[in-house]
């Protein structure tokens, strides 16, 4: 549990009621920053299969009302240049496109295409918040000057930390982590919360390492290793100003369908795959 000083909280740009889609939701976002913002981006997603609800309930905790997070998974997005189903990221997730490319010597890494998120029916929240970052480190006030950054741009640091997620594997153990996280998803009410024993959650903590690198603190004041994507979207809502004070800008976009981690389709499912009615015990 975080607490910020900072007494009233940044809302996000709500494009809930005009946007009837995901795809449209991510062109208004394109619509209103520029590429260079859209190319060092969070993007957020609450899926609503058993699994994104499991996750989504497992975040409870972290929260001071104690309700399940809007978010089941984050990832970032590197390259933006045209259309929104072409923009590409990078993720660290249980389902991943293309399983043959989740392996130990990437980190459990995979690449995504901005499209995957496009099902408005699947990912029912979707949120995305864009970092413009100064060149220099500005130091907080009362406090001593940071050293001067080399000529990489800090941009530039993310995006080379973020392609390259072995740099600090023993910090960043994220294929390890994804163990704990599928048994959780799969039996939630077996298996101990990870992030009550100190698992943070894999896409998160991904996310954490490659803006650590553009040294981004997108957890401050985070004492324990529970991060996840609400404490990421925490962040956003509660410490753009420290972040200001350092010379990270941020601006947020956000659609929420499913506010209550309530929506299941075809819920409640029939017990036979056949369709059939079988009783419902327990």
């Amino acid at each position: 549990m975080r607490y910020s000083t900072q007494t009233k909280q940044t809302d996000p740009i709500d494009l809930t009621d005009s946007q009837k889609s995901n795809r449209s939701f991510f062109e208004e976002v394109a619509k209103r920053a520029s590429r260079r913002e859209r190319e060092c981006a969070l993007l957020f997603v609450g899926g609503n299969t058993a699994g994104d609800h499991a996750i989504r309930r497992a975040q409870a905790p972290l929260r001071f009302d104690g309700l399940d997070t809007f978010w089941s998974h984050v990832a970032l997005v590197l390259e933006w240049p045209g259309d929104a189903a072409q923009a590409k990221g990078v993720e660290v997730t249980p389902e991943p496109l293309d399983p043959r490319l989740q392996v130990p010597e990437r980190n459990a890494v995979t690449p995504f295409s901005l499209e995957r998120y496009f099902d408005a029916g699947r990912y029912r929240n979707v949120a995305y918040a864009t970092f413009r970052l100064d060149e220099q480190e500005r130091p907080r006030r009362g406090s001593a000057p940071k050293p001067k950054l080399e000529a990489v741009s800090r941009r530039e640091r993310f995006r080379t930390a973020a392609l390259d997620p072995n740099r600090e594997r023993v910090r960043y153990p994220l294929h390890q982590w994804l163990a704990p996280w599928l048994a959780f998803r799969a039996a939630p009410t077996s298996v101990p919360n990870p992030l009550q024993q100190g698992v943070p959650y894999p896409s998160a903590a991904f996310c954490e390492y490659a803006f650590a690198a553009a040294q981004v603190d997108v957890t401050p004041g985070a004492t324990a290793a529970n991060t996840c994507p609400e404490t990421l979207w925490s962040t956003l809502r509660w410490w753009t100003k420290p972040l200001a004070e350092t010379g990270v800008h941020l601006r947020v976009w956000l659609s929420l369908r499913d506010p209550k981690c309530d929506s299941r389709p075809t819920y409640p499912t029939p017990l036979r795959l056949d369709g059939g009615d079988a009783p419902r015990g327990g």
